[in-house]
């Protein structure tokens, strides 16, 4: 059990994530508008009342100097504000690949672990196949390597982009449009659009912009460019990739009709949702927010 109602479910256990979701719903339906771990509870909310807050970052445990930075600006954000989760997008271990040393993690993400219950989300990115650290320190399913969770009323579905088989793609599409949940978020390594060193994957983006578009999706993450870059709304979606947790950066490419920000720094975002939107913060080694957008929830298709 990770969080009030976070439980991982992989694509070998549809009817119980389904089963998981309904329940979460209910329960947050029935308390009035639920407010996740780190979030402080009150009476039912108000309109623009929080109710879950969480990080992302990607592309971090690289030992360099930039990943302590970031995570260093982190434990400030959740000390003043607070968060639930560090949701990742991947390629989590670096120098080994997939494996968790002293310099690429316990040394760097030390103060994340202080008067805190390691609420990990973690996807699986290309340099985290060669080792099992995503699973045994992050909690993340290793079989298959794709999984939902729910907090409240949003669902998160993290999709596998190193290795996109047919039963994933049937997955994706058959529990993300099954989903009651207000607010649905898909995230990854792969990005489905990006104008950074790696560009567009195309085969990501086939599967996981389809069942966004039509499945009532309002925000998409990703990392594997080490860059931030936000896109304006492509057919209703918000795509972020957030690849700057602390290797080594890329710089922005050619700018796409879509682009609406990209900027190649190293940050991490925090996240804010409540029953009106979606709020994203992109903020900085400095401790500044460089880049917020709001994103209005969808109604569902």
């Amino acid at each position: 059990m990770r969080g009030s109602n976070s439980i991982k479910t992989t694509g070998n256990q549809t009817l119980i994530s389904r089963l998981v979701t309904v329940l979460a719903l209910i329960a947050s339906f029935v308390a009035g508008w639920a407010v996740g771990p780190g979030v402080p509870a009150s009476t039912p909310a108000q309109a623009d009342q929080d109710f879950l807050r969480f990080a992302v970052k990607g592309d971090w445990g690289s030992a360099h100097p930039a990943q302590a930075e970031v995570t260093t600006r982190m434990c400030e954000w959740r000390t003043h504000k607070g968060f639930a989760y560090v949701v990742t997008t991947g390629d989590n271990f670096y120098n080994p690949d997939g494996q968790a040393t002293a310099s690429n993690y316990y040394d760097p993400e030390q103060c994340l672990f202080t008067n805190w219950h390691h609420y990990w989300q973690a996807a699986w990115g290309n340099h985290d196949y060669s080792g099992r650290a995503t699973q045994e320190v992050l909690d993340s399913p290793i079989e298959p390597k794709y999984f939902m969770w729910t907090e409240g009323k949003v669902a998160f579905f993290a999709y596998d982009g190193t290795v996109v088989t047919q039963e994933q793609r049937d997955w994706l599409r058959r529990e993300v449009c099954a989903s009651i949940a207000p607010v649905k978020i898909i995230y990854g390594h792969q990005p489905p659009f990006s104008t950074g060193e790696h560009g567009s994957d195309l085969t990501v983006r086939d599967f996981v912009h389809h069942v966004a578009r039509d499945c009532g999706v309002q925000l998409v993450l990703s990392g594997h460019d080490h860059l931030y870059e936000r896109s304006a709304p492509i057919d209703g979606v918000t795509y972020i990739v957030t690849g700057g947790g602390g290797q080594r950066l890329y710089e922005c490419g050619t700018t796409e009709n879509w682009v609406a920000l990209c900027d190649s720094r190293y940050h991490f975002l925090y996240v804010v949702v409540n029953n009106a939107k979606i709020r994203v913060q992109a903020v900085g080694t400095d401790g500044l927010v460089f880049d917020t957008v709001n994103i209005p929830l969808r109604a569902h298709r």
